[in-house]
C-alpha cells in the first residue's frame, strides 16, 4: 500500500499500475513461506513446552537456515521468470518493462522477509509477541522514509519502492536475528552453527506445507482477478 501510494502520487499512473499489476506474485510466494513460519512456531512451541532443549536448538537453526536458502531460491526464480509471470498475468505492454523492473528488485527483499517471518514465529512461540510487533513497526516506518528518499530525493523512479522494501525488511530481519542471538544460552541462535537438521525440517514441513498452501489459495484467486483487471488497461489498473 505504501509503494502504491508513493508511486501514484509522485511517479504517475504508469508507475502505480506497474507496482499494482505484479505485486500479488510476490505476495503469493510470501504466503507459502508464511505458512512455513507457522510450522516453525508450532514445532518450536512444542519443543519449548516439553523442555526438549536439544530439539528446540535444532529447530531454530534449521528454520533460519531454510528461510535463508528458500529466500535465495525464490529470488533466483523470481528474477529469472519475472517477465514471464507478468506476461501470464496479462500485463499491458506499455507498463511491462516498468513492472518487470519493480518486481525483479522486489524479489530481493524476500530473503530478509522470510528470515523475519521465521524469526518472529520462533519468538512468538517462546512467548515474546511484543518484539516482532515492534520490529515490524520499525520496518514500516523505515519503509515510508526509504520511499521518500529513493523517490523524492534520489529520483530512482519505480525502482524506489522496491529498494525501500529491501531496506525495511532487512531492518526487520536484522532486529529479529539480533534477538534470537540473545536467547537463553542453551538454545540461542549461533550463526556459525547454522545447519539443516533432517528430523527438525520434517517436523516443520509437516505443519508448514499445509499452512503455506492454505495461505496461497486466496492469493491465487486474486491473481485470477488481477489477470482480468490487467486486461482492462493502465487506467483501470
Amino acid at each position: 500500500m505504501i509503494d502504491l501510494a508513493f508511486a501514484g502520487r509522485f511517479l504517475g499512473k504508469e508507475a502505480a499500475a506497474a507496482v499494482g499489476s505484479g505485486s500479488l506474485l510476490a505476495a503469493c510466494m510470501i504466503g507459502f513461506f508464511t505458512g512455513i513460519g507457522v510450522g516453525t512456531g508450532i514445532t518450536v512451541s512444542q519443543a519449548f513446552g516439553t523442555k526438549e532443549i536439544n530439539a528446540l536448538k535444532k529447530i531454530i537453526q534449521t528454520s533460519v537456515a531454510v528461510s535463508f536458502l528458500g529466500g535465495i531460491l525464490v529470488l533466483i526464480l523470481g528474477y529469472v521468470l519475472a517477465g514471464t509471470f507478468l506476461v501470464w498475468l496479462n500485463t499491458p505492454d506499455e507498463i511491462l518493462g516498468l513492472a518487470e523492473q519493480y518486481l525483479r528488485l522486489y524479489f530481493c527483499s524476500l530473503i530478509p522477509l522470510l528470515i523475519y517471518n521465521a524469526g518472529s514465529g520462533i519468538l512468538r512461540a517462546l512467548g515474546n509477541s511484543k518484539g516482532p510487533m515492534l520490529y515490524q513497526l520499525a520496518a514500516g516506518g523505515a519503509h515510508v522514509a526509504a520511499n521518500f528518499l529513493f523517490i523524492r530525493v534520489l529520483d530512482l523512479g519505480v525502482r524506489g519502492p522496491a529498494l525501500a522494501a529491501i531496506c525495511s525488511q532487512s531492518l526487520a530481519a536484522v532486529l529479529v536475528l539480533s534477538r534470537l542471538s540473545r536467547l537463553e544460552e542453551s538454545y540461542r541462535l549461533r550463526f556459525g552453527r547454522l545447519r539443516i537438521h533432517g528430523e527438525s525440517l520434517l517436523k516443520v514441513l509437516s505443519v508448514g506445507i499445509p499452512a503455506g498452501i492454505q495461505a496461497m489459495v486466496l492469493t491465487l484467486s486474486n491473481l485470477l482477478v488481477q489477470y482480468y483487471i490487467n486486461g482492462l488497461g493502465v487506467d483501470i489498473i
